[in-house]
């Protein structure tokens, strides 16, 4: 099948407007989440009465929703800037918190972050229920699923327990050497936005990863790398790497707290 690369015309729109209007009662919820992606991706607005009726439709189907629909959905309608009831967002985070042990790394990231966009905080239960399963399950995650996981939590300020803490850092350790720019950058990004700063250890190995690839970051990644290390009061701690941004003007916030 041939997929559709452009944003269609309005004829062909107005039919697959139409024809979603009068199936939607049918619709499972990846079927949901597909659509609505889909109009999306191809820059489709439904009407308000469709996007009513599909929120509607969503609510009716919340025990059925897997973590992928529901991070899927979640997003879409976003992207369709269509605002979710008070009610809506409450048995999405609920339906969320039950699914915890069993949502991706990456799925728990984008609903967080896109509550967060949103202007919805995240509730505590939903805070706490994916900050114990990552606990559970940190020693299996590779170490993109543990900056994702951090980036989230930073974005809304949040620090896990020190345990936690403890073993996602140790987990970027040991896989420091496989981390692109951007993990890089994304990681001085989190620990800054939390003002947690990392451990010894970790601040050294760190370090000394970013000086390697420096030549190849952007001008914005090493005004982010240096705004975390001024917000974390480290620049006398790592004058090798302050020497590499020393000529960067200073950062008020650094690009890794915007929608990306």
């Amino acid at each position: 099948m041939t997929k559709l690369q452009q944003k269609p015309g309005p004829e062909l729109s107005a039919a697959v407007l139409k024809r979603a209007s009068k199936l939607i009662d049918h619709f499972s919820p990846q079927g949901i989440a597909n659509a609505l992606l889909g109009f999306a991706k191809l820059n489709i607005q439904p009407p308000r009465p469709l996007l009513d009726t599909t929120e509607n439709r969503v609510v009716e189907l919340l025990k059925d929703l897997t973590p992928q629909s529901l991070a899927i959905s979640l997003q879409a309608f976003k992207k369709l800037n269509h605002p979710l009831s008070s009610r809506t967002l409450e048995g999405l985070q609920k339906r969320a918190i039950s699914l915890a042990g069993t949502t991706r790394a990456t799925d728990k990231s984008w609903i967080l972050a896109t509550l967060d966009s949103m202007g919805v905080t995240p509730s505590k239960d939903l805070i706490n229920a994916y900050e114990t399963a990552t606990n559970r399950a940190v020693s299996e995650l590779d170490a993109e699923d543990i900056i994702e996981l951090l980036w989230a939590f930073a974005r809304l300020a949040h620090r896990p327990a020190p345990g936690l803490m403890m073993a996602m850092e140790e987990s970027i350790v040991r896989h420091v050497d496989n981390l692109g720019i951007e993990d890089l950058t994304g990681v001085w990004w989190a620990f800054g936005r939390m003002r947690s700063e990392p451990s010894t250890g970790m601040l050294n190995i760190l370090a000394e990863s970013t000086i390697k690839v420096v030549d190849e970051m952007s001008t914005q990644e090493k005004k982010d790398v240096k705004w975390a290390i001024q917000r974390l009061e480290l620049v006398s701690s790592l004058p090798a790497l302050g020497a590499f941004l020393s000529d960067l003007p200073p950062q008020e916030e650094a690009v890794g707290s915007t929608d990306g």
